[in-house]
């Protein structure tokens, strides 16, 4: 059953190490027998380049390059994503360094919404991380399409009240309420608010994530998909992936259902394309 998987949050909230770990996750939960992409929206700051700080330049293929066909073609998609080493049928999207919101014409909500529909028949699971810009042509989309909408952020009142500044824009999409589901991340070792403190304040929150100084080394360091060793981080990772696969509910405190699913005939033989990668 394929899923296409949103993860949004402020700037600084550690949505893109979240996203990227949460789509190894899957993969290694499916023996790597799944094929799993992760899509990083924002062209405000371009991911690729520190992901894959070894990769040259003229190596490094663009989220935009795809998105900017008249028409989508999966070809289109396999040709801009980025194989990860000793990961099979496991690709990375996103915008390149020196990329920015003005290197491409605005794309609209539907050019997105023909992207994802185009990927979600290749691959099993689709991560996105999103743009944080809730009126994003992406962030458009995946509000409607997604079905689960990860919102992730820090124990503090900074992220606390940016994330509460949005939520009456989430009250009027009732298209994808059912499927949000709030992450606490740790991402730092310092003071943070108590844990109970905060699920009084935010009321929805049921996936808390642990501080992990390793974590954030490989993400600092450009190895982001190299193994989590953290066994905490790795159990909450995996309550996650609990979340995605859950086949009817309610379930988590009565926050998480699943939302209705499109069917998909299509079984996508990523052979076909094996020139195109």
């Amino acid at each position: 059953m394929k899923k296409l998987i949103a993860v949004w949050g402020s700037s600084g909230s550690g949505k893109t190490s979240f996203a990227a770990n949460l789509a190894q996750s899957l993969y290694r939960f499916y023996k790597e027998e799944k094929r799993v992409a992760v899509v990083f929206a924002s062209q405000v700051v371009p991911v690729l380049s520190y992901m894959f700080p070894e990769m040259k330049k003229s190596e490094m293929r663009s989220l935009g390059a795809a998105l900017s066909k008249p028409v989508i073609t999966k070809t289109d998609i396999l040709k801009n994503m980025i194989p990860v080493s000793g990961m099979t049928n496991f690709g990375v999207m996103g915008f390149i360094d020196g990329e920015n919101v003005y290197s491409y014409p605005e794309f609209e909500t539907d050019k997105i919404k023909q992207f994802l529909n185009e990927l979600r028949q290749i691959v099993d699971y689709v991560i996105v991380d999103c743009d944080p810009d809730i009126k994003s042509a992406f962030s458009d989309a995946l509000f409607e399409m997604s079905d689960i909408l990860f919102s992730v952020v820090n124990p503090d009142l900074k992220s606390i009240s940016w994330n509460s500044s949005v939520m009456s824009y989430f009250d009027r999409l009732n298209v994808f309420k059912v499927n949000f589901i709030t992450v606490v991340n740790h991402k730092t070792p310092g003071p943070a608010l108590p844990s109970e403190n905060f699920k009084r304040t935010r009321g929805d929150v049921v996936l808390e994530v642990p501080y992990d100084e390793f974590a954030n080394k490989k993400y600092s360091e450009g190895k982001v998909f190299t193994k989590i060793r953290c066994k905490e981080y790795a159990r909450s990772l995996g309550e996650a992936v609990e979340m995605i696969n859950f086949n009817e509910g309610p379930v988590y405190s009565g926050v998480f259902r699943r939302k209705n699913e499109i069917a998909y005939d299509f079984n996508y033989d990523m052979s076909q394309d094996s020139e195109a990668l």
